[in-house]
């Protein structure tokens, strides 16, 4: 008979996201994963096939836990209210502080993702483009246009100067 788990998979997936979160993909070891998850080696790699699988819980956690409020904020609304509203609560939680340190914030996992790993993970840019269109979908009409938070901007608008 095949032993159950003895852990709770959400509070592990918990954990690496905070730890993720904090420290990134690459400089996240599996040590500090089962330090902070609680999980040993052997149990992290049969449940989730590795750091990279737990990494891709974690995401899928964080858009469905942290990010699914501000979505839903912008999927209600239909003007430009909506979106303003969703920066600004989205903003908020990426400046609170991490642990007690005033001076350090973990800023947004998806955007810290995005620049860390841009699309060199097949599973991860696919969680990531299936939020970034939830997002696309969601925002009110730009006046000059449809917009793509994954291209450049369209002719006309203004961008950052090239350093």
């Amino acid at each position: 008979m095949a032993r159950t788990a003895a852990y709770d998979r959400d509070a592990v997936i918990e954990q690496a996201v905070l730890q993720f979160w904090t420290d990134g993909f690459a400089p996240c070891d599996v040590e500090s994963l089962t330090r902070a998850s609680g999980l040993n080696r052997h149990s992290l790699y049969k449940a989730f096939g590795g750091k990279s699988g737990l990494f891709v819980e974690a995401v899928n956690h964080y858009i469905a836990r942290e990010a699914a409020g501000y979505l839903a904020l912008l999927e209600k609304g239909s003007d430009l209210s909506a979106l303003v509203t969703y920066f600004e609560r989205a903003t908020k939680s990426i400046q609170a502080p991490r642990n007690d340190d005033a001076d350090e914030r973990r800023g947004c996992l998806i955007t810290n993702t995005v620049i860390e790993l841009g699309r060199s993970d097949k599973d991860i840019a696919e969680i990531i483009d299936r939020y970034f269109t939830r997002v696309e979908r969601a925002s009110p009409p730009a006046p000059f246009g449809p917009i793509s938070i994954r291209r450049q901007p369209p002719a006309g608008c203004s961008s950052p100067p090239k350093a």
